[in-house]
Order: structure tokens, then C-alpha cells, then sequence
């Protein structure tokens, strides 16, 4: 997946960096973590977009799969 390292937000014309990583995540803690760090990025007041090039989750079942999952961008998900 290839991530723009920034982007013009039309609504606010305001330029922000977009951090793209790879995560893996095997625990709990990890989860509610980038989940934080993913919902924060998208606040409007935030000049860092974060977004995942690739995610490894497998461990964490599906009800925190879902949670990660709304906290993604939707046009970015392929």
C-alpha cells in the first residue's frame, strides 16, 4: 500500500502529514492504544493523519478487529 506523506484538507485548507506504519498488535493494551492514537488523528485539530500500511491483529478475535476497523480511514482500505 503506498501512503502519501501529506495531504491538502479542502474543507479547512490545511496541510497535514500522514504517518502510514505497519502495525502488529498482540495485546490488549497495544489495541486500545492505537485505536487512541488512530481516533485522535482523525480529530479535525490534528496536523498528523496516522494510517496503516498493513495490520497484523490475528490473536484479538473479532470484537476488537471491528472496534480497530471504525477507526479506519474508509478510503484508504482496499
Amino acid at each position: 500500500m503506498h501512503c502519501d506523506t501529506g495531504r491538502l484538507i479542502e474543507e479547512s485548507c490545511m496541510f497535514v502529514d500522514v504517518l502510514c506504519i505497519d502495525a502488529i498488535i498482540h495485546s490488549e493494551e497495544a489495541h486500545m492504544e492505537l485505536c487512541r492514537a488512530l481516533r485522535i488523528s482523525r480529530s479535525p485539530a490534528s496536523r498528523l493523519r496516522l494510517r496503516i500500511g498493513k495490520l497484523d491483529m490475528s490473536c484479538l478475535g473479532v470484537p476488537r478487529t471491528v472496534v480497530l476497523l471504525e477507526q479506519l480511514e474508509r478510503e484508504v482500505l482496499l
